[in-house]
């Protein structure tokens, strides 16, 4: 197992704007997706996916204070994910104790992953009632792993959230239609945040919501 030094060493040397700060630990499985494919493209596929059968995804709290405070030693908005509500009791630790003093904070809620929380409305009213109740003022995103992601995208939207896509958290963009890239699923999500009625947050305008510092102060 790595150390913590190790973990958060890209944070440490690139300094990104935005850092993953994944606040609890679980069984993070994937290994379900070996069973619908029989040919791979590369040697590490199989054992990578099988291989989180027998896997912990471990984030304990001296680990979280350690990545907290690094990423606040190089001004890195901490994303706050979220994959189930034990978690959010976890992130109000760290606000309490003054490792993370962003105003307002981000959150990430992360749902459909085997492991953590599933991917429903119910789950995420839940989820989002238990952060305001533990949490100060917070901006909040859905990313969700599932056959339908993009509807869930939309009951983020109504509820008052911001949406995640990309290829990391799902592999299509409708049911049985395999993404060609990260891009044409940003585009699907912009085209919905539309449709129902919003605007699209420019970068800048995202950055000044977020509060970062700006991409010229990174190290990349």
């Amino acid at each position: 197992m790595q150390s913590n030094e190790e973990r958060i060493r890209a944070v440490e040397e690139l300094k990104p704007e935005l850092a993953s700060l994944d606040v609890g630990t679980m069984n993070y499985g994937i290994f379900p997706m070996v069973e619908k494919y029989k040919n791979w493209k590369f040697d590490w596929e199989y054992p990578y996916l099988a291989g989180t059968k027998n896997g912990v995804f471990v984030n304990s709290f001296q680990s979280l204070e350690h990545f907290a405070k690094t990423m606040a030693e190089v001004s890195a908005v901490p994303e706050v994910d979220i994959f189930d509500s034990s978690w959010v009791q976890n992130a109000a630790y760290l606000v309490r104790r003054g490792f993370i003093t962003q105003k307002p904070l981000w959150i990430q809620f992360v749902v459909g992953v085997l492991g953590g929380s599933p991917c429903s409305v119910e789950t995420l009213v839940f989820l989002l009632q238990t952060a305001k109740q533990l949490l100060p003022d917070f901006y909040w995103s859905l990313a969700g792993a599932d056959r339908f992601p993009f509807a869930f995208l939309a009951a983020a939207l109504a509820m008052g959230g911001n949406v995640r896509v990309g290829m990391e958290d799902n592999l299509y963009t409708s049911r049985g239609q395999l993404s060609q890239s990260n891009a044409e699923e940003a585009e699907k999500a912009a085209r919905l945040i539309r449709e129902v009625g919003f605007e699209v947050a420019s970068p800048d305008e995202a950055r000044e919501t977020i509060q970062t510092k700006g991409k010229d102060r990174v190290n990349f």
